[in-house]
């Protein structure tokens, strides 16, 4: 945010909505993912990190780099 790359009005809420999802979505003791199936959540995730953050587009590529 002091950088300038990310724009976002509720900064602690949207933190703590990305943590939890992380933290949720990706526990193998919750969900098990195969490989494609991982690879398409960590994409929408990117995407709704670009979006709720107001980044650049592919910001958030690294989460899939190595799929």
């Amino acid at each position: 945010m002091e950088e300038g790359i990310f724009k976002c009005e509720y900064t602690l809420e949207v933190s703590e909505i990305i943590l939890s999802v992380f933290t949720f979505l990706l526990d193998p003791g919750i969900f098990y993912w195969n490989k494609e199936e991982k690879k398409r959540k960590l994409e929408a995730l990117s995407l709704i990190l670009e979006r709720s953050l107001m980044a650049p587009k592919g910001r958030f590529n690294f989460f899939i780099r190595d799929f």
